[in-house]
This record gives structure tokens, sequence and C-alpha cells, in this order.
């Protein structure tokens, strides 16, 4: 039977989903094109194929070649936080090298031909084909009117979000919304400009927020909501406010990130969710601060595609505790955390100096697997000897943190991945309400509405039990950058709030780690030495276009130094 040539590509391609009758369970390519758009309910399961853009918009694996996205399982899944972008800015250390990611970009050496994983060019736009399919078709399709529209919404939600990826990373790219047949025998078209994609996106967005839901059902948990919508708008509009793409710091531009984020917050969909313990925001599902998340399922049969993804706990575990290490947190990270009191750390003072990890932001212990912190009731050790640290580990010594740290948030304490490592529930929140509150605080505070922005800045401090901020002007921009530092650290957007704002240069240098000796009387010595170099390169707040594109279309210009 003839098939068309998307349904083919993204076969393996499926969101991984709290529900089980969130899928049709039979394999799509096994329908003919005929038979997909002419039954709404295929329809709704292409549709869902679809979400897939936006988990693998993280860090992750295989490198471009190793293993294509559209067919079979795919690794980058098992970092959809994005918590592995840390490892090239000031907050992690990635322990594997995992087909040749990141050492290109800390070495300065990243290139047309030396992509890696970063960017994801042809994946964004394979789910860009499959959705210009969709809406080439959709009209035509018998069914209820009102469940068409909703996949529309979703189908204009997720091509903006392809398209905000592109951007985030490319700059200007080709825009299509448009099915390329048989019959178009090349593909020659040129970049729009970055304000001209960001129009574009926009009038995506707009379109879905007319469209889409505010809730689902329970049984249509993380499908996205006319609050995603608007929140994707928001970051949309800090990104294309911020120096990188805003040079001449037009204020219009950031009363436009402002107004947008405004307008979530006003919602009143989404509240600061407040659990007694700061680490269960991310593992309470569908907590009131969420606004956008992916939801697994331990329990699904659909290992290859979902529970094999699942591995947040193994992932990020310390080693004796059956885990493998990765993005472990780095001495800059940890010492960024503040005191308790609202004062900075200092390692010269002698008595923060002798209890490093005592007194800190309450988000620090979190955060952050330290040398004594309790998990499971035992301590951590990353001294030299412990049972976490390289010299001391008896199960896969590879996956020992050589920074002296392991990454905690996102760890649920209640899990055992020595048993089950692959079959894990757990909740990956692509967008929340505090982050829309710091997006709103720093557009105010570029405006020079100091009272606004302290107010939503103060929330979120609040929230983790942290002292108040006050002041205006750069002072204020700082306070509020520093704050996206702490409160969303390991969620992917530190490695983007830098290249957005121009910091890539004080962020790439070299990283240090620490090293702790026990004495015999329980005390520590503590030294902290260098443990990567890193190099900053000016062309890299734009990724370069992958060398087979360029070679595909000679139209398509790369992006400057490269």
């Amino acid at each position: 039977m003839k098939k068309i040539f998307i349904l083919v590509l993204i076969a393996g391609v499926v969101l991984q989903s709290c529900k089980k009758d969130f899928l049709d369970k039979k394999p799509l390519d096994t329908y003919s094109d005929e038979q997909v758009w002419k039954d709404i309910s295929l329809v709704n399961s292409y549709v869902t194929q679809n979400y897939r853009a936006i988990t693998s918009h993280g860090f992750g694996w295989p490198a471009p070649g190793s293993l294509d996205v559209f067919k079979g399982a795919q690794w980058g899944g098992l970092c959809a936080y994005g918590y592995g972008w840390g490892g090239v800015v000031d907050e992690a250390f990635e322990l594997h090298d995992w087909y040749g990611f990141p050492q290109p970009l800390l070495d300065g050496a990243i290139s047309p031909s030396n992509t890696t994983s970063f960017g994801r060019w042809s994946e964004n736009y394979g789910y860009i084909r499959a959705i210009n399919v969709f809406f080439s078709k959709i009209d035509n399709v018998p069914g209820d009117a009102k469940l068409k529209d909703r996949l529309k919404g979703e189908m204009y939600f997720l091509r903006a979000f392809c398209y905000n990826e592109l951007t985030k990373h490319y700059g200007g790219v080709i825009l299509v919304d448009k099915v390329y047949g048989v019959e178009d025998k090349e593909f020659q078209e040129t970049r729009s400009s970055y304000d001209e994609c960001v129009t574009f996106i926009l009038g995506e967005l707009d379109k879905a927020v007319s469209l889409l839901p505010e809730t689902y059902p329970d049984a249509d948990q993380g499908r996205v909501t006319k609050g995603a919508a608007l929140a994707l708008k928001s970051n949309l509009l800090l990104f294309a406010a911020s120096p990188l793409h805003n040079a001449g710091n037009d204020k219009s531009k950031w009363q436009k990130a402002a107004d947008a984020a405004k307008v979530v917050i006003d919602l009143g969909k989404y509240s600061l969710y407040k659990p007694a313990n700061y680490a269960n925001i991310f593992l309470d599902h569908a907590n009131s601060e969420v606004i956008l998340a992916k939801y697994y399922n331990g329990t699904a049969e659909d290992w290859w595609h979902t529970n094999y993804e699942n591995t947040i706990n193994r992932d990020l575990s310390p080693v004796s505790y059956f885990g493998w290490g990765m993005a472990t947190p780095i001495q800059e990270m940890v010492d960024a955390y503040e005191m308790n009191d609202g004062t900075k750390f200092n390692w010269s003072n002698p008595i923060q100096a002798a209890n490093p990890y005592a007194n800190r932001d309450p988000r620090f212990y979190a955060t952050i697997f330290y040398d004594g912190a309790m998990h499971k009731g035992r301590a951590v050790e990353t001294y030299v000897g412990g049972h976490d640290s390289p010299s001391g580990a008896t199960v896969e010594i590879t996956n020992a943190t050589t920074t002296g740290y392991y990454l905690r948030k996102f760890v649920d304490d209640n899990y055992d991945q020595s048993t089950k490592p692959w079959t894990q529930d757990n909740m990956v929140i692509y967008i929340r309400l505090a982050e829309i509150y710091l997006n709103y605080a720093e557009a105010s505070a570029e405006l020079g509405n100091s009272g606004e922005a302290l107010e939503y800045l103060n929330r979120v401090r609040q929230r983790a039990n942290m002292p108040n901020e006050a002041g205006s002007g750069s002072d204020l921009i700082a306070k509020i950058l520093y704050e996206r530092r702490i409160e969303l650290a390991f969620e992917g957007q530190r490695f983007f709030d830098v290249r957005r704002r121009k910091l890539l240069d004080q962020v790439m240098k070299p990283v240090h780690a620490i090293r702790i000796i026990k004495n015999p009387d329980g005390s520590r010595n503590y030294n902290v030495f260098e443990r990567q170099a890193r190099v900053f390169s000016e062309k890299s707040y734009l990724f370069p276009i992958p060398v087979g594109e360029i070679q595909k279309n000679s139209k398509l210009t790369q992006n400057p130094g490269y």
C-alpha cells in the first residue's frame, strides 16, 4: 500500500505518555495514506507522535548519523530535561563523553562538519515537514469539528516550538509551511531574518491560543494548552528582546516580552507550588506550577519508546546508588548558592570554608548531592576513598563523580533504580510559572519598572525561604539573572540565558572541582582544583548549519565564523 513518506519517517517517534490510551498501540506506518486521512482517531495519533519534537529539543544523543531520530530509540529522551546543557556552561561537568558531546563546543571546535548533538537542524525540520503534511490534509478529514480545531491548535504550537528551537540555535532560518512533493526536484530556499522568524512564530502561537483548551481530561494529560502557547510566546519574546538579537536595546521589544509574560500570569490558571520539600516541585505530577510537562509511565508496555528513556534517577544518582553520574555539578555552581541569610558564600571566610555546605540557600540541598548529604537513609560519600568517589566506588567505577558532586534535582528518593533502572514514573517540566515570573521580572527591570520586577523576583525567593532583594537598574537585572541561575538550575535554561544576554565570555572559562580528605577524627579538608579548561569563541553565540544542508541548498548561507 502507498504510504506518505513522512509516516515512514516518524514510525518510531512516539510520545511517552502517562496514560496508556494516549496512543494507538498499532504502529501508524501500518496504515495507508488514504486510511490515515479518513480516520480522525488515526490523525489524532499522528498529532501525538509529533509531540516528540518537544522531547528531542534538549541535550541528548546520538550525534547525527549514529541513529536516525526518526528510526527506533533515540537517546535524546535520556536528557529530555536539558540538564546536559549544564556541561557547556557554568553548571556541570559531563563525565561521559557521549558521541563527542560536549567537547567540541568547550574547545571552540564546533564546526559545520562537527556539530555533534547541537542544534538539531534536520530533526526539527523533519517534524516541520510532518506538521505541514497535517495541515495539507486535515480540512478534508471527516470527523468532529471541535476535535479537528484542537488538533490544529496542537500542531500550530508544535510548529512554533520547532521554529523557536531553530531560531534559538541558529538565528534566522528557512520558513517552510508547505509540503514539498516529488515534483519539487530541488529545495532551494533562503533564510528569513531573525525578526521575520519571530513574526512567523508569533502568528503560529496566536492561532494555537485561539484553538487550544485551557485544560484536558486526565487521559490527555501532557497535551499542550492555551497557557503553554502563551508561555512559549513569553519565552520567544524574552529571547528576541535580549542583547543577542536586540543590540540597540529597543525598549518596545522588552515591553512586548513583559506583556506576554503578564498575560500568562493573569490567566490565573497557575500558582507557585509550595510543597514542604522544595524538591517535590519536580516530582509531584501536574502540580499548580506546571505549564508544560511530559509524563512518563513506568508500567507501560511500550518499553522501547517509553521506559528505556525513562531513566532520570539512574542517570543522576550517585554511583553507590547505582547511578551513572551524569551532569555532575562543578564548584562554580556550588559556590553560587548563597548563604541562607542572602549573603554570598566565600571560601575566604574561615567558618564557611570549614563547613562549606552548612546554612545555604534551601535550593542547594534540593539540587546538589554533596559529601555528607543524606540519601536513602545514608550519607553520600564523595571524599577520597568514599563509596561515591572514583577511589572508593565498588560498582561501575567509571560513573563516579570527578567534581565531588552529583545532581540531586529531579531525583526521587523513594525510587530504587538498582532493581528497575528503566521503568520509572516521572514528570519532566518544560515550562513552569517560576520561569514566567522571572521572564516578567527581567523585562520589567529592563523597562525601568523596578517595583514590578522586585515583586515577582521576590515571590520566587520567598517560596524558597530566601530574603527579599532590593535595587534597580543594572544591579537589579544582575540579581534577576542570578535568580534564574539558581531557581532554574539544570533545567536547560542557563545555556540559553548566557547566550541571549551575550555573557558566554564570562562563562566559558576553566571550571573547578573539589577534592575532599576525610581526617581520622571525621573532619574534612577541602581543596578546590581546576577540572576542565574551556575556550570562549565569539562564533558560539550561533551554531553552525550542518555542512550537508549547505551542500543541498545553494541559497542557504552559513552563520558568521564558520
